[in-house]
């Protein structure tokens, strides 16, 4: 239960219906993994940003997305186009909160980061064959202050291009 949300300790049977339906998305909760197109996906902490939901889309929950990434995408523009399809929320009780960034690849070796911004997720790709994950939002941060302001990427970034 906690991770769609719920503190340690909630009754269950004190929940309300709509509180009770996020729990028929657990099984299909993931973090991380790959699938038989050799689409991977994982997920990284970054700032929340919160969004205003559209009612014509399902609300789901961030880790239920990465489900839906593996079950149906064959590449990395196709799990952008999931990831728009939906109201994704991972802030517990509020839907309306994202405080994760995806990391995608495909078995081409087209490689990017899921981030939502401007009221939608970005594809944000590196001219290189593969992308970095940090826990630092990337959208629209030119490569040298990414280098200059996360120490993670910095490492990750140098490493990859040696």
């Amino acid at each position: 239960m906690s991770d769609l949300g719920f503190t340690l300790g909630t009754n269950y049977a004190s929940l309300s219906f709509q509180q009770k339906k996020k729990l028929l998305n657990a099984p299909y909760l993931a973090t991380d993994g790959i699938n038989d197109c050799g689409v991977s996906a994982g997920l990284a902490y970054v700032p929340s940003v919160t969004f205003t939901p559209d009612p014509a889309k399902q609300s789901i929950f961030i880790t239920f997305l990465l489900r839906k990434i593996l079950d149906e995408a064959d590449n990395t523009q196709e799990a952008l186009t999931i990831a728009n399809s939906y109201n994704v929320f991972d802030g517990g009780e509020a839907l309306n909160i994202i405080s994760h960034q995806i990391l995608v690849c495909d078995n081409q070796g087209i490689s990017g980061i899921l981030e939502f911004a401007d009221g939608q997720w970005q594809l944000i790709s590196a001219t290189d064959n593969w992308q970095v994950l940090t826990n630092s939002p990337i959208y629209n941060v030119p490569v040298n202050i990414l280098l200059n302001q996360c120490w993670r990427y910095n490492i990750l970034y140098n490493t990859l291009l040696a």
